[in-house]
């Protein structure tokens, strides 16, 4: 496991990304098969047949950056009212998919499991469903969620008539006991939403499961979504301030504050070896003015941000100048 962590962290390095940032949970809406197909005067299956690769991408960029959990809305309910012949051949490719691809992916560490209606799709899917789930059980690298015959408001309503046989008062009822019944109750919320094509919504997507998710759109139709993509969005998300609906410090009185909390050495990140180093270049005294950098760094959950002394050039974090190594 500890290699394993070692190699995610190379990984991230080497893309620019601060491996203890990472989204735990990353939810995907697969977008523009059938335009990418229109655009090559095939037909919608054809866009279909090739958003496989980008799948295979997102999923090796999520092993490889350490994501534990990966949703794709592969399947909506809403998905059952197109021509009977391309959701044939949806089911078809999903099964032929799964019987090529679950020796890979629990080679690759990967559990296979679904969330939806799935007693709502034909009998060979669901028999190859469960066969891969049975197959990748054992497997902990990373957890691939199919939203297969979903919609959130199915979801919700399935999750309501649970609570109305289960007994419960309603004074019992909070936000936690809906999410209790909800198919994703044994996963933290996602954290990244990515939608690929362009459009900038969430189709009955993780409704209640996204009150605080970061939304990223890209442009890119979901064929041509790569791994580089899929990096692009983690990167998008580790520049965003997530603030859960609360607010940012705003006292910028930061010298004298960190004179009157801190009582350690400073610890000094310099940009030309990318670690922190406390007692390193500069001191207090030596380096006085302070200003903030653009850039702000959250470290066990306290606001803190990089500010660079106009003297050495320094730049010295002030959220936690315990820590020895700090992720920003």
């Amino acid at each position: 496991m500890k290699a394993v962590q070692n190699e995610q962290s190379e990984r991230c390095a080497a893309w620019g990304l601060d491996p203890h940032r990472i989204p735990k949970h990353v939810a995907i809406i697969m977008d523009g098969n059938g335009r990418w197909a229109k655009e090559r005067g095939e037909s919608r299956v054809f866009g279909h047949i090739n958003g496989i690769d980008s799948v295979r991408g997102s999923v090796e960029a999520a092993l490889e950056l350490g994501v534990k959990h990966l949703t794709l809305y592969a399947f909506s309910t809403e998905n059952w009212s197109r021509p009977v012949e391309e959701v044939n051949a949806l089911m078809d490719l999903l099964v032929e998919t799964l019987i090529k691809e679950v020796e890979s992916l629990a080679d690759k560490g990967v559990r296979l499991r679904t969330i939806g209606d799935t007693g709502a799709l034909p009998a060979s899917c669901q028999a190859q469903l469960k066969l891969a789930a049975e197959q990748t059980a054992h497997q902990q690298n990373l957890e691939l969620i199919l939203a297969l015959s979903y919609s959130s408001k199915w979801e919700m309503v399935e999750a309501i008539k649970a609570l109305m046989t289960s007994g419960i008062e309603p004074e019992e009822v909070d936000a936690q006991v809906i999410s209790d019944h909800l198919t994703t109750r044994d996963l933290p919320d996602p954290e990244l939403m990515i939608r690929t094509s362009g459009e900038h919504r969430i189709s009955n997507f993780l409704l209640w499961q996204m009150a605080y998710t970061e939304f990223y759109f890209s442009p890119v139709l979901w064929p041509d979504f790569g791994k580089e993509e899929f990096v692009g969005a983690i990167r998008d998300f580790q520049n965003r301030e997530r603030r859960f609906g609360g607010l940012l410090d705003t006292n910028h009185n930061v010298e004298s504050k960190w004179k009157s909390r801190n009582a350690n050495p400073v610890a000094w990140l310099h940009p030309a070896r990318g670690v922190c180093n406390t007692g390193g270049v500069g001191s207090s005294s030596e380096c006085g003015g302070l200003r903030q950098e653009v850039h702000p760094c959250w470290i066990d959950g306290a606001r803190g941000g990089l500010y660079r002394c106009p003297g050495c050039q320094a730049l010295q974090c002030v959220a936690n100048r315990a820590r020895a190594n700090h992720p920003w």
